[in-house]
């Protein structure tokens, strides 16, 4: 009779998903401050405080940038991902677009790659490399090259101003002599939108051809 009980609490918690979300735990991060795991939709998603981490609009702005580029057609083999979070990018990659890749994840929060292995089962993908490391220092130190670069550096909703400098974004043209780079940032007030602008105009400068894409409203990619 327990058994009973216990699977009809869990299947309207679930249903219950669909109406209100169901907040399935929360994580205190030096880096990110307060995650919240919640199921909304009967799927798991992770939140910060004023932002969605993984699984949820992010994970939708990747798929609607990946489809932009035909990703699928370019068949990226090495892959960066310049923030891994709970997974979003790894999950599209691997298992929505099947591709046949070997990628490096860089994730400086270790409370993330916790919450990832712990809830996302990130550890089913055998060609996946999480490296705890800054993301500014590994750059700088790296001597691999990448046909694919994916940039999500957030913390919250912030993105740290070096991340725009041009010393990280020379390391990331070194990384990418022949390749894409996809850097993703948020677009809510002035100094974002004006970090976005001196961005594009960095790789203009290096004669890099660049296609801005808005998506979800609030975020806007850059694709070098």
């Amino acid at each position: 009779m327990k058994n009973i009980f216990k699977l009809a609490a869990q299947k309207i918690k679930y249903l219950s998903s669909f109406l209100f979300g169901d907040l399935i735990a929360v994580y205190e991060s030096k880096l990110n401050g307060r995650l919240e795991l919640w199921r909304l939709e009967g799927k798991l998603i992770l939140n910060s405080k004023n932002a969605n981490q993984s699984f949820d609009s992010l994970h939708r702005v990747f798929q609607k940038t990946f489809q932009k580029i035909n990703l699928l057609l370019l068949q990226p083999k090495n892959i960066l991902l310049i923030g891994l979070g709970a997974g979003s990018v790894v999950d599209i990659l691997i298992n929505e677009l099947k591709l046949d890749c070997k990628i490096d994840a860089i994730e400086h929060d270790e409370t993330m790659i916790e919450i990832a292995k712990k809830h996302f089962n990130i550890d089913k993908f055998s060609d996946l490399n999480i490296i705890v490391s800054d993301a500014y220092k590994y750059v700088s130190v790296c001597n691999k090259i990448y046909d694919l670069i994916v940039v999500d550096l957030f913390k919250d909703d912030q993105i740290e101003e070096r991340f725009f400098d041009e010393s990280f974004n020379q390391n990331l043209l070194k990384l990418s002599t022949s390749g894409k780079i996809i850097f993703n940032t948020i677009q809510r007030n002035e100094i974002q939108k004006i970090q976005f602008e001196n961005l594009k105009k960095f790789y203009i400068s290096n004669n890099k051809l660049c296609n801005e894409f808005i998506l979800e409203e609030e975020n806007k990619v850059l694709v070098i």
